[in-house]
């Protein structure tokens, strides 16, 4: 499942094995990421529901009672995945904490130069 498709919060319940009810609530916590659509409808990106542990990636091709080494393999490719995961969050966030500080020295050396 591409982890950036955006699931209705309805939709979103159903594959995390939760009511709809419950996930309002961690979006009104802010603990699950959620945006609206144009018909004003709330959806959750997969990634999102990932990085909150509501879903586990299972690759489709391993039958459940499949061999050991293809079991071992599949859980491999699952542990990359989400290694680029978190290798893709942590990249979001220094980018996001770099832009901040050019802003916010920005802002103080606009300060700085009205203060003269």
């Amino acid at each position: 499942m591409d982890p950036d498709r955006t699931l209705t919060l309805t939709d979103a319940a159903t594959l995390a094995g939760c009511s709809r009810k419950a996930l309002e609530r961690r979006v009104e916590r802010g603990s699950l990421v959620a945006t609206r659509d144009d018909d004003g409808q709330r959806r959750v990106r997969v990634a999102d529901l990932l990085r909150a542990g509501l879903v586990t990636l299972t690759p489709a091709c391993v039958e459940p009672g499949a061999a050991p080494e293809r079991m071992a393999e599949a859980e491999s490719e699952v542990e990359a995945l989400r290694t680029a995961l978190v290798a893709t969050e942590a990249a979001e966030l220094v980018r996001a904490s770099m832009s901040a500080r050019a802003a916010c020295r920005a802002s103080v050396s606009s300060a700085s130069s009205l203060a003269w």
